[in-house]
């Protein structure tokens, strides 16, 4: 897409483990699910398309005790792993997931749920490492390509700096007079 036109897929975490990807452009739906998007437009008064996610994934714990209910979130987009996602959770958590379709030889047909379990017994969540005391409410990837398994993760009274691979952030900031609520990576240092 041209710089200046919105991206056509973005993603959303919810409280109750799930990581939703929306895409805008109604030509990217499976059949069915144009289909079925269609029938709901019928019978609603304005006559227009609901909004259904092109992919649903449960982000489930490694563990498998339960979901991660994801706070805030980082997609790769067009870096060296265009299906790693990195988000912070409501319990201080960093995590690393990988929403790549899992390989199923049945078509689901209304929306396409990732994330369960693989034949491997894989699930998409590929770190939990406990981060803050409190909600990590920001997560932000290094914006220098070569830095890119670099994130900043700001919650309770610090923040953070985690590389992909590592159980322990790399960096703990003091812990700071009032809670932290945002950080980004400087462009320029």
């Amino acid at each position: 897409t041209p710089p200046d036109d919105p991206p056509p897929r973005w993603g959303s975490l919810s409280s109750d483990g799930f990581m939703f990807i929306w895409d805008i452009r109604k030509h990217h739906l499976k059949p069915d699910k144009l289909r079925k998007s269609k029938q709901e437009a019928s019978r609603s008064p304005d006559n227009e398309l609901p909004w259904i996610p092109l992919i649903k994934v449960q982000l489930s714990r490694i563990d498998g005790q339960g979901e991660v209910a994801g706070l805030r979130m980082q997609m790769e987009g067009k870096a060296r792993d265009p299906y790693r996602m990195c988000c912070t959770s409501e319990d201080g958590e960093f995590c690393v997931a990988n929403w790549a379709p899992i390989e199923e030889k049945k078509e689901v047909p209304v929306s396409m749920e990732f994330g369960m379990q693989d034949k491997e017994g894989k699930t998409p969540m590929k770190q939990v490492c406990q981060g803050h005391y409190g909600p990590a409410t920001g997560i932000h990837r290094h914006p220098q390509a070569e830095l890119s398994d670099y994130y900043l993760s700001v919650g309770d009274w610090s923040f953070k700096i985690w590389r992909i691979g590592t159980q322990q952030p790399i960096v703990v900031s003091p812990s700071l007079p009032s809670c932290m609520t945002v950080g980004r990576w400087s462009p320029t240092r």
